[in-house]
Formats: C-alpha cells, sequence, structure tokens
C-alpha cells in the first residue's frame, strides 16, 4: 500500500504465536517449506522490516505473512526470486480449495509446489477460526490423507463450520506447520433454502430500494424495508456486546472522529475476532436473508473510513484483516440462504488521496484504491469469492452541488483522481475491470452508486441539473448498474428534494426524457455529457 508502512499486529501476532511460541533462530539460505515453496527467513526479515517489527523472525510466521499479503504486494521469499511488481494471483484456483460435496460433507483439495514431509507421514486437515492463521499447537485434525503435491481429502462438515476455514498441516520437529493457505469453503450457496429470481435495476434507482438494517438492535431503519428494499445495509451501532468488537474498547491515541461534532464513533467493526461474535453475526444475517426482500447486502458503511466502523487504531493492513474476517462470514451467512444475493463492500468516495503522517485524515481514511487493493489480495488468498461493491460517489465538497463549476482546488480532486464523484466514475469501473479483479466467472464485479445526494443551496434548477447529470453518468457506464440519490434533512446539507428536483428525478427516465436532458444541458451550460462526465 502507499501509505504509511503498515503493521499486522493483532491478527498475526496473536493466532500466530499460539503456534510460534519463542522465535526460532532464522534461517541463514533459502529453505523448502512444507508447502514445497522456496523461502528465506533471514532474507525476508532484513528486507522488509516493517513486518519483522509486527511480527519478529519466526519463519512460520514470516512465511505465512508471504503468502497471505506479502506476494500480492510483490515482497520476494528470497534473494534473487523473481518478481518484485505486485501479483494478485490466488492460492487457489478452480476447482481448488474448499467446496461442500453435499449440505455435509467438504472436499478440499490444493495444488502445493512439492509434496510436504512429515514426522508422522501423513497430512492432515484442520479447522480454523477466521481470526487464526497458524495450527493452534492443541489443535485436533478432523481428517489425515497421503502426502501429496495435489492433496484432498473429503470430511464432515463441523459445527458451524460454514464460516470456519480448512487448512492442510503437517507435524515438523514436533510443530504443526501449515501446508499451503486455509480455505473458506467456496460454495455454500449449496445450502441456500429461500433463493429469489434477482429483480434488475434501472439506472435510477426507484425510491424505497435501499434500507439500512441495525444489526445490533435487530431492527430495519426505513419503514418500507419489509417491502421494497433490495439492497440492504447491515450497520452496527454497538449496543450488541458479541457484535462489537473488542478493539472498539481499546484506548486509541489517533481518534478518528477527533474532527467530527460528536467526538464518537458513527459506527463499529463487526466482531469476527472469536466464535461468539462470528456465530451471531453470522444467524442474524441469514435470516434476514432467509426472510427479507433483499438481494443485495452491504455489510456496514463506507468502512475504508475507521469512525464508521470502528476499533481502536491499528495499522491499514490489519485493519482491512479485520473486515475482511466479518465479510467472509457475511458472505457465506448470506449465500447460504439465497444463492442469487450479492454481498458487497461499501467505500467512500476517498479514491486516492495519500494523505501524509502528520496529518490527522490519515488516521481515519483509508484510500479506497489501498483498500480494495489489500481486500481482494485478502479474499483471493483464502479462497476467491464473487463479492461486489457499493461505493458513495457524493460531490466535493458534499454541499456543493453546482461540480461544474467547481472552485480550482476541488475541481482537482477530481480530475487528478483523488476522489470520485459521478463526473470521473469510469474511474472505479476501469479499475475493477483489471484482471486481478474479475470474479470467479472472469467477469467485471458488479458495481451500484449506494448513496448520493444534491444539495439545493446552490437553487433548485441546480439541484435538479445535478441529479439528471448523476442519471446520465451511469446510463454512460456499463459496469455501474445504478444509483441511489438520497435526501438529507441536515441544514448544512439540505438535500431534500425541491420541487424542481423532484420533477425531474420521477420523470427523467420517462417519455420525456429527451425533454429534460435538455433542460439538464442548458442549465450547466453544456451541449455534450463528454464535457464533465467521463
Amino acid at each position: 500500500m502507499k501509505r504509511r508502512i503498515q503493521k499486522l499486529i493483532a491478527v498475526f501476532a496473536t493466532a500466530l504465536t499460539v503456534l510460534a511460541g519463542n522465535a526460532m533462530p532464522a534461517f541463514a539460505a533459502p529453505q523448502t517449506m512444507p508447502d514445497g515453496g522456496t523461502f528465506d527467513a533471514e532474507f525476508y526479515a532484513s528486507t522488509y522490516p516493517d513486518v519483522a517489527a509486527a511480527l519478529g523472525t519466526d519463519a512460520t510466521i514470516l512465511y505465512q505473512h508471504y503468502l497471505l499479503a506479502g506476494k500480492a504486494e510483490g515482497r520476494l521469499p528470497y534473494a534473487g526470486a523473481n518478481g518484485g511488481a505486485a501479483t494478485t494471483t490466488p492460492v487457489a484456483t478452480t476447482g481448488v480449495g474448499a467446496y461442500l460435496t453435499d449440505k455435509n460433507n467438504v472436499q478440499l483439495t490444493l495444488n502445493l509446489a512439492k509434496a510436504p514431509t512429515s514426522d508422522d507421514g501423513v497430512l492432515s486437515v484442520y479447522a480454523l477460526a477466521p481470526f487464526e492463521y497458524a495450527i493452534p499447537a492443541d489443535r485436533a485434525p478432523i481428517a489425515t490423507t497421503a502426502l501429496s503435491a495435489n492433496p484432498t481429502a473429503k470430511f464432515a462438515l463441523p459445527a458451524s463450520g460454514l464460516y470456519l476455514k480448512y487448512a492442510f498441516g503437517v507435524t515438523q520437529g514436533g510443530k504443526k506447520v501449515m501446508a499451503g493457505s486455509a480455505q473458506y469453503i467456496l460454495n455454500p450457496e449449496l445450502l441456500a433454502t429461500a433463493t429469489k429470481p434477482r429483480v434488475a435495476y434501472p439506472a435510477k434507482a426507484p425510491e424505497g430500494i435501499f434500507a439500512n438494517y441495525n444489526i445490533d438492535t435487530l431492527q430495519y431503519s426505513d419503514s418500507y424495508a419489509l417491502g421494497t428494499a433490495k439492497i440492504v445495509q447491515f450497520n452496527n451501532y454497538g449496543t450488541n456486546p458479541a457484535l462489537k468488537h473488542p478493539l472498539a474498547n481499546a484506548a486509541d491515541s489517533h481518534a478518528p472522529w477527533s474532527h467530527d461534532v460528536d467526538k464518537k464513533p458513527f459506527q463499529y467493526m463487526l466482531n469476527a475476532s472469536d466464535m461468539n461474535g462470528i456465530t451471531t453475526m453470522a444467524n442474524i444475517m441469514h435470516q434476514v436473508a432467509l426472510t427479507g426482500p433483499g438481494q443485495d447486502y452491504v455489510i456496514g458503511n463506507e468502512v475504508n473510513v475507521r469512525k464508521w466502523a470502528y476499533i481502536a487504531y491499528v495499522g491499514d493492513e490489519q485493519y482491512i484483516r479485520e473486515y475482511v474476517q466479518a465479510f467472509r462470514v457475511a458472505y457465506n451467512a448470506i449465500k447460504s440462504a439465497d444463492a442469487n444475493a450479492r454481498v458487497m463492500i461499501c467505500m467512500d468516495q476517498n479514491w486516492d488521496r495519500n494523505h501524509p503522517a502528520n496529518y490527522w485524515e490519515h488516521y481515519c481514511v483509508i484510500d479506497v484504491k489501498d483498500f480494495l487493493n489489500s481486500f481482494n489480495n485478502q479474499i483471493k488468498a483464502e479462497g476467491n469469492i464473487d463479492w461486489a461493491m457499493a461505493f458513495h460517489p457524493h460531490p466535493v465538497p458534499l454541499t456543493y452541488a453546482k461540480f461544474w463549476a467547481n472552485t480550482a482546488n476541488y475541481s482537482s480532486l477530481v480530475k487528478n483522481n483523488r476522489m470520485v464523484t459521478i463526473e470521473n466514475l469510469s474511474t472505479v469501473s476501469n479499475y475493477l475491470s483489471q484482471p486481478a479483479f474479475l470474479n470467479t466467472k472472469g467477469q467485471p464485479r458488479g458495481v451500484i452508486a449506494a448513496e448520493v445526494g444534491y444539495s439545493s443551496l446552490q437553487g433548485a434548477d441546480v439541484q435538479a441539473a445535478a441529479i439528471y447529470a448523476a442519471y446520465m453518468a451511469v446510463q454512460r457506464n456499463p459496469l455501474v448498474e445504478t444509483i441511489v440519490i438520497n435526501q438529507d434533512p441536515q441544514p448544512n446539507i439540505n438535500s431534500i428534494f425541491t420541487p424542481k428536483a423532484r420533477e425531474v428525478f420521477d420523470n427523467m427516465d420517462g417519455a420525456n426524457g429527451a425533454a429534460y436532458d435538455a433542460w439538464a444541458k442548458s442549465v450547466i451550460g453544456i451541449s455534450d455529457w463528454g464535457r464533465i462526465l467521463k
């Protein structure tokens, strides 16, 4: 990531030290690891001191960092290794990973560089919690198979097994060592009992299509939710201790809300750091997908901004990993209810800001581009899934609807793709069209503009013309499926529709659409939408 050096402290350090105990001496030369890979722990620790500072010099821990994060970040496993450019090649490919063979049984298959060696001559399968990244010393295997470079094992689905991950492991020198990366179950939809046909979205999302569900209070915050909501966003306000991440209660020297009036978090990170939080979250999300009208489920709100998914400050990589753990649980919980459902991350419009460490927002916002890179790499390392994305391309600043006549400073943020608004939607769609980001079918991931609002503070015509421009931006972009225009009554924002905005919104996709198109262009002062929309 391009921000400050990241630390993987709690996730790796707490889980992996169970396996590692006291740090073993660093290797003096490249070694063949249990999965057949070649790795030099001494080289890795000295070349990447940020990793060593966070995780120590234990070879097993450093190798797992390389598999789960370092390889995708372009780090080298030993001196002279090919590479250096970041790669997002997943550990598992089609047909490889953990799959349900029926409702009660799982098959785990991996392709390793060579057959590992083991003290007892067997390759074992272990079930791990989402927050575990090494095999605990006292963990019993759930299956065994012959040593092989292409091992396959079949076993019964354990209790809560849909939310666990599975790893091959060997015993070497009395220690349990992972061979390859742990894999989540990749076809939870096999268990689905409430699959609904998907409804295609129009470019202009109808009102009532989006609803907030407060997972901690088990309530929709929108009265229409049980009737028309197709997009459901799970929010966590922290009132249920099981769902509130333990790190949210830790001391924080970098409070991300320090410049806000309320001086407190807006929402909290979902807790996937213990099994109570995992099963509580999974049961609720599964039930909502089982009984509600939704077809798309957004996990958290603008989670690249720490005050919306709060835990006490940790490095960006660890923060994203905590979210990845929760997202994995959510994905399998929802897809095991409705096979056609999509599960979405949620980003704001801070695309590529790169705030310096001496600026307060450095500790509040992770750039969307950086978040997507890390999120995608972490997901693929433990089995690729078809996640999708909701994002919020609000105007910059939020209260200024007349974006076509913006000040030079704000305009440059958009023109240089430091922030994403409806003016430069192609920034997001082009980025997600790269081969590294394609879904398991080789297609671009689904994208919706799930929250965009336009203030009336610059006048009714400006608000209405901006709404029409947003509609046109989605019409022109084949990968952004729909745009949800929201209305915020706060006086300093005031994006409630004026009568003119209501008229344009209600009719712009109707029989008189051409007339509204011409009207909006005249207000803005253009003859071609390409002048202001990219």
